[in-house]
């Protein structure tokens, strides 16, 4: 199985980070690939992400919620479908 992992150091207090983090409705704000999250972040709840990658069609992916730990990791997986020459 493939994995993309992510991971990155921000010079802001954990809470402001998780403020940010936990904000679906602020997404389309900053994140430029994952448009809009909804959802309930809670271990084993089920998340909608519409990700807009450039030059493909627009994805909506089933995630799943593996761990909420405040102030420290909001974590989860799905699958990510390919995307292709056919896609642009």
């Amino acid at each position: 199985m493939r994995e993309i992992r992510a991971e990155i150091e921000i010079d802001a207090p954990a809470e402001r980070v998780w403020e940010v983090l936990v904000d679906f409705g602020a997404y389309p704000d900053w994140n430029l690939f994952m448009t809009s999250v909804t959802g309930r972040f809670e271990p084993g709840a089920y998340l909608r992400a519409r990700i807009e990658a450039p030059g493909a069609k627009t994805r909506t992916l089933k995630l799943r919620v593996r761990a909420v730990d405040p102030l420290r990791e909001l974590r989860w997986t799905g699958a990510f479908p390919a995307i292709t020459s056919r896609d642009c």
